[in-house]
């Protein structure tokens, strides 16, 4: 490595294994990248392997951070491309058109118990148990919530037709659900955009933005939902951005539980959005590698300075 491009993998536990429909997860990894530009400081980026939606490991990527590391042409193929995408784009400038304060970030049910608190966002898992009881489930907890409170439904791709019409038929009518997420793997996306142009319930694609790389794909094929943004998992960040100013009321920006690095670059994109982001942190006990900003609720934009992220970069154990 030259003292101008660097790379360290960092390791950080979940505060308890993170339960998905894709397994369990125990402990987040992922290789973050420096580079000193000069005039215009230190630029961080971050590939983030993720359950679900990426098929590489940070194991991978190291032959190509490496030659990166010593100047060498990475190819417009890599998964590396993501992190040096993000330290090119302009969140790391000083924009004002995002420099406010966030709204509270949605918070996941389970790990958190005051659903009576107003103006709440919420999302609950779904798809973990029989469909009849988990409907039946919900519903009576729906009738306790606040009228406030917004919820959003994550089934993690896991329901059939028929377990997605009985959701949206037993939703029909509920003002307070704001969107299921993913919820299908078994249709197409023609069949989905048919499904939402028929049922009032609305639906958000996540896996899908990534699998048709990016929200701008799926738009020009016609889908009229709602998008779950995640930058970290996509190829041009500047892309992703100008295309979250210009439907900055159809586009939530979420984490993928990045490292403190690519979290900071995560929640500055998220100030391009009109929407509450997913940008729960609590999944990380506090301790050296943690920042405070980045448990606060709600979130500043910008929340850390580069200064403060070249400090955090010291502790990282290499």
């Amino acid at each position: 490595m030259t003292k101008d491009r660097q790379y360290k993998v960092f390791k950080q536990p979940f505060t308890k294994p993170l339960k998905t429909a894709y397994g369990t997860w125990s402990e987040r990894e992922s290789l973050v990248l420096r580079e000193n530009r000069g005039n215009e400081g230190m630029r961080y980026g971050e590939v983030a392997p993720t359950l679900g939606f990426t098929d590489f490991h940070t194991q991978d990527l190291l032959k190509e951070a490496k030659l990166w590391s010593k100047g060498n042409p990475i190819s417009p193929r890599s998964p590396l491309n993501c992190a040096l995408s993000c330290m090119n784009s302009k969140i790391w400038m000083n924009h004002e058109d995002y420099f406010e304060t966030l709204k509270e970030s949605s918070v996941l049910v389970e790990e958190y118990n005051d659903t009576q608190r107003e103006n709440l966002t919420l999302k609950k898992k779904i798809g973990l148990a029989r469909i009849e009881e988990e409907i039946e489930e919900t519903m009576d907890w729906f009738r306790r919530l606040p009228a406030s409170a917004k919820v959003r439904l994550d089934p993690n791709r896991s329901l059939d037709f028929s377990g997605l019409l009985k959701w949206a038929d037993a939703l029909e009518g509920e003002k307070r659900i704001e969107f299921i997420e993913e919820p299908t793997q078994y249709l197409s996306l023609k069949q989905l955009i048919e499904f939402v142009e028929k049922k009032s319930v609305k639906i958000a694609l996540d896996e899908s933005v990534v699998a048709h790389g990016g929200p701008k794909k799926l738009l020009e094929l016609g889908w009229s939902g709602l998008f779950v943004i995640k930058p970290t998992l996509l190829k041009d960040w500047n892309d992703t951005i100008n295309f979250i100013k210009e439907n900055p009321k159809k586009s939530v920006v979420s984490t993928v539980f990045e490292s403190p690095f690519g979290f900071e670059a995560t929640v500055r994109c998220s100030g391009y959005s009109k929407l509450v982001p997913g940008l729960e942190r609590n999944f990380f006990q506090t301790n050296e590698l943690e920042t405070k900003e980045h448990h606060c609720s709600p979130l500043k934009i910008p929340s850390l300075s580069i200064q403060q992220l070249n400090e955090l970069w010291l502790k990282i154990p290499e």
